[in-house]
């Protein structure tokens, strides 16, 4: 079963005995306790005893203080404590969809318009549709594992130059 309708929910093959949440917050920026609260009542709502695949963040490492990654940090715990087998998937940033908000699609837009931003000097990582799917193929069910998928690590500024180069 595949629970969203997102980027990720659209690179995801049904599974039998697996419940894939998909649908979580797509914006990294949220700071709704609404949004929150949604999120972790489906959660809740899946069967305990299937095999849940969670969608989580690599920024709960790098930026573990904003409510959206504290937010990723309950849910987690939450799968912990409430499934009996479960694959946890911490992702980098996704290099396909139509999300807005994700990082590559809000610099490309904003390069695209011209518009001045700010450069950090981070790293982050981009993960590609084919490293997401090759890694979903190898969840074992039955299992509690977590699981990051780092991707190809870049600075920022080297993810802007790729855009610019119109490789990404």
């Amino acid at each position: 079963m595949i629970i969203g309708k997102g980027d990720i929910a659209s690179a995801i093959t049904d599974k039998e005995n697996v419940t894939f949440f998909a649908s979580g917050i797509s914006n990294s920026a949220c700071e709704d306790e609404n949004q929150f609260a949604r999120e972790r009542d489906l959660l809740l709502a899946q069967k305990k005893n299937m095999h849940l695949v969670y969608f989580s963040s690599l920024g709960i490492y790098y930026n573990p203080n904003t409510m959206y990654m504290l937010h990723k940090k309950r849910m987690e715990a939450l799968v912990k404590e409430n499934f009996m087998c479960y694959t946890i998937f911490r992702i980098g940033n996704i290099l396909w969809g139509n999300n807005q908000t994700t990082l590559i699609n809000a610099l490309k837009n904003k390069i695209r318009n011209k518009e001045n931003f700010v450069v950090k000097d981070d790293h982050r990582y981009l993960l590609t549709k084919t490293g997401f799917m090759t890694a979903l193929k190898k969840v074992k069910i039955g299992n509690k594992e977590i699981i990051p998928l780092t991707g190809r690590m870049l600075k920022v500024s080297e993810i802007v130059d790729e855009i610019i180069e119109g490789k990404l």
